[in-house]
């Protein structure tokens, strides 16, 4: 039957680290950390929803961790406003993300928004690899590129 739509293009950084992360690491969706719980503010991985973070909990490789800090804590966090559009910007209890998922609806920093894109979001904590991503980007180059100053803001 004709009735069902196409099935859906994989969406971006929806690759499965395996083993699943650990509170504290950078993800996209909940599906890639152990307690299925991506905070949609920070897009770090919490041990549950009331779950407090500190910088020393960041999994990061030490050469960005810098960087992450400055996206992650300062100025709104990584994405500012995901109540804004629950249905754009939140996931299930289960770390799915909701039917209208779109991260560029969520007040997210351009430079977390690139490297979700790419898929490199997840790949800066120190020693994940994700590997069967549906979109194939195939970004095999480290997440320390010095192009992001240029997306202006």
């Amino acid at each position: 039957s004709m009735t069902g739509a196409a099935p859906e293009p994989a969406l971006p950084s929806s690759c499965v680290p395996r083993p699943l992360m650990p509170h504290g690491s950078l993800c996209v969706y909940g599906f890639q950390c152990a307690s299925s719980f991506c905070c949609p503010r920070l897009r770090v991985c919490l041990r549950s929803s009331s779950a407090g973070l500190s910088s020393a909990d960041l999994g990061v490789s030490p050469g960005l961790q810098e960087t992450i800090l400055d996206i992650v804590f300062r100025d709104g966090a990584t994405c500012r406003n995901p109540w804004g559009d629950r249905q754009a910007c939140m996931q299930t209890s289960a770390g799915q993300p909701l039917r209208q998922w779109d991260q560029s609806r969520c007040g997210c920093k351009a430079e977390y928004m690139t490297r979700y894109q790419a898929g490199t979001w997840v790949t800066l904590n120190a020693g994940v690899t994700c590997g069967g991503d549906g979109g194939g980007v195939g970004s095999g180059a480290p997440g320390e590129t010095t192009t992001e100053a240029a997306s202006g803001g």
